[in-house]
């Protein structure tokens, strides 16, 4: 499930899929039940990913934040929970 046609994760979803990936979408917005955690996969990506429990995935746990970091102090503490950030500035110290 995705939010809207213009949706970030569509465009991440898009990208994995024409590079031959499988790629299993979970909208955490839209669905208040975590998927199943014990599925097998290669790597889990958030997008964004603020709200998602970190620990219930096994590693590797990458987040994809499309925000200044700094503008939401307040998700940093899960932010530093993913194995992998990629962002477009560093966290403040």
């Amino acid at each position: 499930m995705i939010t809207s046609e213009f949706d970030s994760g569509i465009y991440i979803l898009r990208a994995l899929s024409e590079l031959g990936h499988h790629v299993r979408v979970w909208d955490y917005r839209l669905s208040p039940h975590y998927p199943p955690t014990r599925e097998d996969y290669d790597v889990m990506i958030a997008n964004k990913g603020e709200l998602i429990p970190v620990h219930l995935f096994k590693p590797p746990r990458v987040c994809w934040y499309p925000d200044v970091l700094g503008r939401f102090p307040e998700h940093l503490g899960v932010i530093r929970q993913y194995d992998r950030v990629f962002a477009i500035n560093k966290p403040p110290e």
